[in-house]
């Protein structure tokens, strides 16, 4: 039991650390345990997404407010059979018309690896039919995911709208690393003489010895990255295209946080500026609507004088309130909507359920060997 538990937590601690990957990961693991009937791994693999559900619950329902989150063509990065095969190395981006020093996707012509994978079909008269059925089943996916990074599966691509959240169709050549590792394994253990073992292991890290040289790069401060808009003004510098369904694209930052609706300033003082909790403190002379000029999202409130106000913000996408004329303390916070409060719940649970797993098993274990 401590390894589905170690699972679980593994399944959480990958949907937190990369989305890109669970979604290229997380359908395959599920067949490969349905196709086994591992109902206990199942379980366990819910319980972690359970765990992550305070993040990934509310990211894919609150989506639909967003426009922007993909700004990436997925047919500008394909690969072509050249570059799957032939030896390169480059840092660059990939994209149409890069030629040199690129991004590489090579998996290469005759790298030890392949030689080992390839001799895993001599050997499998050697292992179980379980893992014969696997091997096969995984040469089959190799198969299936070159073809999948190559132009000639633009129609799969087309017909599952869903797969264009990976961007870059060559990121399924991840695939490639746990099981080269899993295939190689395998022959390395049917193989008697474990010389042979050592020697290809060896030739295989001079081979790759090469590709451990550090990127080069020319050396920027702060000020280079401060001063830049693609970093300043925007979540990704790679259309500058992200914001929400209220609002049009902003051409240029407010000269001022707090503003009337015709964007002239408006003496305030701040009091605590925190990304998702401000306080500010404003005069004015005569009732007016005040803007803030930060973006609508669910779960943005506004208090001012300690009293909830109503944000109008189908106007600008920004948030819009009405004053009257005085001295007022505005108060700025990001609550929780229903949906995130379910995903924390669910999160909270499952980690409950696996802790208590945990223990359960730690006490019987203790149990098993004070009785022996």
């Amino acid at each position: 039991m401590k390894r589905p538990i170690l699972f679980a937590l593994t399944i959480a601690g990958v949907i937190l650390s990369h989305n890109i990957l669970t979604i290229i990961f997380g359908p395959t693991i599920i067949l490969y345990l349905l196709w086994r009937r591992d109902w206990t791994w199942i379980l366990f693999m819910l319980l972690g997404a359970g765990i992550a559900a305070w993040f990934w619950l509310p990211a894919i329902t609150e989506s639909r407010y967003m426009v922007g989150l993909n700004t990436v063509n997925y047919k500008d990065h394909f690969a072509s059979v050249a570059e799957l095969l032939i030896p390169s190395w480059g840092t660059a981006f990939s994209g149409p018309g890069y030629i040199a020093d690129k991004m590489s996707f090579q998996i290469g012509l005759g790298p030890m690896l392949w030689l080992t994978s390839a001799g895993s079909l001599i050997i499998l008269k050697r292992i179980k039919a379980k893992q014969k059925e696997e091997v096969l089943g995984l040469f089959a996916l190799i198969v299936l995911v070159l073809y999948m990074t190559l132009p000639l599966s633009n129609v799969i691509w087309e017909l599952i709208p869903f797969m264009t959240y990976i961007q870059h169709p060559w990121r399924l050549l991840a695939y490639l690393i746990p099981i080269t590792a899993y295939i190689a394994a395998l022959v390395s253990g049917s193989i008697r003489n474990k010389w042979f073992v050592i020697m290809i292991a060896v030739v295989s890290v001079a081979m790759a010895f090469s590709y451990t040289r550090g990127a080069v790069y020319e050396p920027r401060n702060d000020t280079y990255y401060l001063t830049n808009p693609n970093f300043t003004d925007s979540a990704s510098s790679m259309g500058n295209s992200l914001s929400t369904i209220w609002t049009t694209w902003k051409e240029k930052r407010p000269t001022s946080i707090v503003t009337d609706i015709f964007n002239m300033p408006i003496p305030v003082v701040v009091q605590k500026e925190r990304y998702l909790d401000r306080v500010y403190q404003v005069n004015i002379e005569t009732p007016l609507v005040i803007r803030l000029h930060i973006l609508y999202f669910p779960g943005w409130t506004v208090f001012v004088d300690g009293k909830k106000e109503t944000i109008d913000y189908a106007t600008n996408g920004t948030l819009d309130i009405s004053m009257l004329a005085g001295s007022h303390t505005i108060h700025v916070m990001m609550l929780d909507t229903p949906i995130r409060h379910i995903a924390d719940w669910i999160s909270v649970g499952s980690l409950v359920i696996v802790a208590g797993l945990g223990i359960l098993l730690y006490t019987n274990r203790k149990t098993y060997e004070h009785s022996n």
